[in-house]
């Protein structure tokens, strides 16, 4: 599936994008764009640990404070 990507961002000449990329940005609007808990994201996108999902929490956390003010 990433040397059917490849080509595709090869062919749309941004050949340094990849297919974890889209998946990275895919998880961070699951965060700021719903309101699915953590543990149900978690399962959906495969994260077997807690320490490799950690990194989009903070996007919850954000959009959390832009609500208070």
């Amino acid at each position: 599936m990433s040397r059917q990507y490849a080509g595709i961002f090869a062919a749309a000449k941004c050949a340094d994008l990849t297919f974890h990329d889209l998946r990275h940005e895919g998880i961070s609007r699951l965060y700021e764009r719903t309101t699915l808990e953590s543990a149900v994201i978690r399962k959906m996108v495969g994260h077997l640990s807690e320490r490799a999902h950690q990194r989009y929490m903070n996007l919850r956390a954000s959009s959390f404070a832009d609500r208070l003010w």
